[in-house]
């Protein structure tokens, strides 16, 4: 079935942070949607919104997820890891380490 591909305007955040999920064919090809969809039906911490996102540059680890305004970037992230980054986010931790984009964050470190 094919996925509808995300062509509109950022919505106007809700919160102070954002999660931003890439909806460019590349990460649509890897289930961008359903990453998309199960964030959007998860339990996030207060302050923090889900909204789909154009490219964001980092196609050949998509999906990509990015959280703002720290400038975390999750990359490869399955619907599978959504309750996990949900889970850190509740407990005040910024990233899970296994998912962070290694062309931004090498070795796990933040910018």
């Amino acid at each position: 079935m094919p996925q509808e591909i995300f062509a509109g305007p950022l919505l106007e955040p809700k919160g102070d942070r954002q999660l931003l999920v890439c909806q460019a064919p590349s990460c649509q090809a890897r289930g961008s949607a359903l990453v998309l969809q199960t964030f959007q039906q998860s339990s996030l911490p207060p302050g923090v919104t889900v909204q789909p996102s154009p490219c964001q540059g980092q196609c050949h680890l998509g999906v990509t997820v990015r959280l703002l305004p720290e400038a975390i970037w999750y990359c490869q992230v399955t619907a599978a890891d959504v309750p996990a980054i949900c889970a850190a986010l509740h407990k005040g931790e910024l990233s899970i380490a296994a998912k962070l984009n290694p062309r931004i964050h090498p070795q796990g470190k933040f910018i």
